[in-house]
């Protein structure tokens, strides 16, 4: 090899290490819930990429004590939520639920509710802060939402 060609190979060599110093740690864009009440439809909580679901869960935050109460809950109260089901005899591994969209209140493939969960879930009520919760392959995602009146007087 002659020094022309040498020099193109490094040439080419920095380019590429350019090219992914620059471009290459750009990594995909977070994931976002979005929560879709649609009438006569169930609550349903949509992702903006199809993501591989560890936990679900929908909670109403502990509430701050207000004036006058004597009993305030410190703790999140569990509306909804669902957790990988467990292995059964000869079967080696548990499928991993891969989805766009979550209903609220259904199962997913792979995934069961725990112990003390209402199988549909609580009744939501209007007006009422709620918490969506996700375990994500990707990471945690928590989106804030209020379910609206479903009869605007």
């Amino acid at each position: 090899m002659n020094k022309r060609t040498i020099g193109l190979v490094v040439v080419f060599v920095l380019i590429g290490i350019g090219y992914l110093f620059v471009f290459g740690n750009r990594g995909l864009p977070p994931v976002e819930a979005m929560a879709l009440e649609l009438p006569g439809q169930p609550l349903s909580f949509s992702f903006n990429d199809e993501v591989t679901v560890r936990e679900v869960r929908v909670v109403q935050p502990a509430s701050e004590p207000r004036e006058g109460e004597v009993f305030v809950s410190s703790e999140d109260r569990v509306m909804w939520q669902l957790i990988p089901r467990d292995l059964r005899e000869g079967e080696e591994a548990v499928p991993v639920p891969t989805t766009k969209l979550i209903r609220y209140g259904r199962g997913l493939r792979g995934m069961r509710r725990p112990p003390g969960v209402p199988r549909r879930g609580e009744p939501l009520e209007p007006g009422v802060d709620y918490v969506f919760k996700a375990t994500l392959d990707e990471g945690l995602v928590e989106l804030t939402f209020r379910i609206t009146d479903k009869d605007p007087a």
